[in-house]
């Protein structure tokens, strides 16, 4: 167990530790912007509840679709990896894009993305610790 910066991202496998919860969270998927994590329900140790980090925002919460779910509630690695696919896929018609395109520039920083952490349900990130994987 080693303690880390409170901005130190941690690895798939890893297990993170937030201020504001009791639980250790276990890391299924990363990508550039985002971190899928998930842990056993509270009061049904079989069922996973799931939280994304926004690195950008520094926030954390679930997605902001109606009712916050997220595939069939497997979580598996896979659907992390899917699911942050989705939220890192930028908007088409996302005004940074297309004033980018018109000023004939190639690249541009996002403004909107297709999903996102919701916006009433997220928490600021504060990450006590993190448990690196031995793998």
């Amino acid at each position: 167990m080693t303690a880390t910066a409170p901005l130190d991202r941690p690895a798939v496998a890893d297990r993170v530790k937030f201020s504001d919860d009791r639980f250790l969270w276990d890391v299924k998927a990363t990508s550039e912007h985002f971190t899928a994590l998930t842990r056993p329900a509270a009061f049904h140790r079989d069922t996973l509840v799931y939280t994304v980090i926004d690195w950008e925002q520094g926030v954390r919460g679930p997605c902001n679709l109606i009712g916050q779910g997220w595939g069939d509630g497997q979580f598996t690695r896979a659907d992390c990896e899917r699911m942050l696919v989705e939220f890192e896929n930028n908007l088409t018609d996302d005004p940074a894009r297309t004033e980018a395109l018109a000023a004939g520039r190639t690249s541009w920083t996002p403004t909107r993305r297709a999903i996102e952490v919701s916006r009433r349900n997220r928490l600021p990130l504060r990450m006590a610790r993190i448990e690196r994987s031995a793998a």
